[in-house]
């Protein structure tokens, strides 16, 4: 059977005839569509770590309320007390940011190389360095935000009533 024949409307039921630029259309159609969900699935886990974070803080916070109150007491201010707990909310972040980079790294050469393996596309892996960098100042963001609260609950604790629960 020739390529002629396959036009013609005696062509089996099952077989399908598309141009070649319908087909790339088509295929970059999908491949916008899968990218958008790894954005939001991006979106997703930098919520959950967000929430994760201001929860460690919170745990922190709560546990180390008679720590914070014996700081209060010799002297260290509201402001000074949330800065110290901001400081470890974007320690943890630039510790999960660094991780992120230097462990996704791989795993991207690794994804593309799995890809170029199944797909029809030429795919290259190229990472500029201040994607990199964005990466880690990102991570420093959101953890600087999940920290607010706990950093705002630590500094409004009163050094008295931690110091009573003994």
């Amino acid at each position: 059977m020739c390529s002629s024949d396959l036009l013609e409307h005696d062509r089996p039921w099952w077989v399908y005839v598309d141009s070649g630029g319908a087909y790339e259309r088509a295929r970059v159609r999908e491949t916008d569509r899968d990218f958008f969900i790894f954005d939001v699935i991006l979106l997703l886990t930098t919520v959950l770590a967000a929430v994760g974070i201001a929860n460690q803080l919170v745990l922190a916070v709560h546990a180390r309320r008679r720590e914070i109150a014996l700081l209060r007491v010799l002297g260290m201010t509201g402001p000074q007390i949330r800065r110290m707990m901001l400081m470890e909310g974007a320690f943890v972040g630039l510790l999960g940011g660094t991780l992120a980079v230097l462990l996704g790294v791989p795993l991207g050469f690794g994804s593309i190389a799995a890809l170029q393996l199944v797909s029809t596309f030429e795919v290259h892996f190229e990472l500029p360095v201040h994607y990199a960098v964005l990466t880690v100042l990102g991570a420093v963001a959101v953890s600087l935000l999940a920290a607010l609260y706990p950093a705002r609950q630590a500094a409004q604790a009163r050094s008295t009533e931690s110091i009573h629960y003994e």
